[in-house]
């Protein structure tokens, strides 16, 4: 199986890094994340150790992957390398994407073994992983924004400096989605979220914030059909 190796590494979200792997539409690979905290001392450690901290594995290139595609990554294994973390997974989950590269250019990083809902301090337990993945294009649907979906429920994300900004995004988010695969206007979309929506905390610790907006999967059952017990 193809692999990125956790030296493959670059500091930032951008499609100008060369990628560091090619894989298939739908091929398996793995990829490593480092341990971010293995040099770090504090505040005063040395440039190259706080330089890791922003560390993330990639980019991969998914042949076929183009502007408008929405990509289905599917989380297939998670297995920790290291038998420890720092204090300082999610197996079975499933993203989707918008694409604006060719290529779809996936970058993943700052992997946690566990992690309170929040992450209220500076981090949680920072980990290595060894991560595999399945990429194909998703037909059913587009997204404009990252969408996760669990065994149980399906969630949107929003980021921003304040957490009313975050939960905005991710509001918005939901109703797209919704009106986007239910076929509802705005005004449905905002009923469905009253009756069934929970805004939850993704990041609280420190700007910028996230949030997250999630649904039961039974609200969009066509399209996220209820997965077996």
């Amino acid at each position: 199986m193809k692999r990125v190796t956790k030296d493959q590494l670059c500091t930032s979200f951008s499609a100008a890094h060369t990628p560091v792997l090619r894989v298939q539409m739908g091929e398996p690979f793995v990829m490593e994340t480092n341990d971010r905290f293995a040099t770090y001392e504090g505040p005063t450690s040395s440039p190259e150790a706080l330089e890791i901290l922003k560390t993330m594995a990639g980019p991969v290139y998914i042949e076929g992957a183009k502007p408008g595609d929405t990509l289905k990554i599917e989380v297939l294994d998670v297995t920790l390398p290291l038998d420890y973390g720092w204090i300082g997974v999610t197996t079975g989950a499933t993203v989707y994407l918008p694409v604006f590269h060719t290529g779809g250019l996936l970058t993943i990083g700052d992997c946690h073994a566990a992690m309170g809902d929040g992450e209220v301090t500076a981090s949680a337990v920072e980990c290595a992983v060894d991560a595999t993945f399945r990429v194909t294009i998703e037909e059913r649907f587009t997204v404009r924004r990252p969408v996760v979906t669990t065994a149980t429920e399906v969630m949107t994300t929003g980021e921003g400096e304040t957490m009313e900004a975050a939960t905005k995004m991710a509001v918005q988010g939901m109703a797209d989605l919704l009106v986007d695969t239910l076929g509802i206007d705005d005004t449905e979309a905002a009923m469905v979220m009253a009756c069934a929506a929970d805004v939850r905390t993704g990041l609280a610790g420190n700007p910028p914030y996230t949030m997250r907006v999630v649904v039961p999967r039974s609200v969009l059952p066509h399209v996220f059909p209820a997965t077996p017990a």
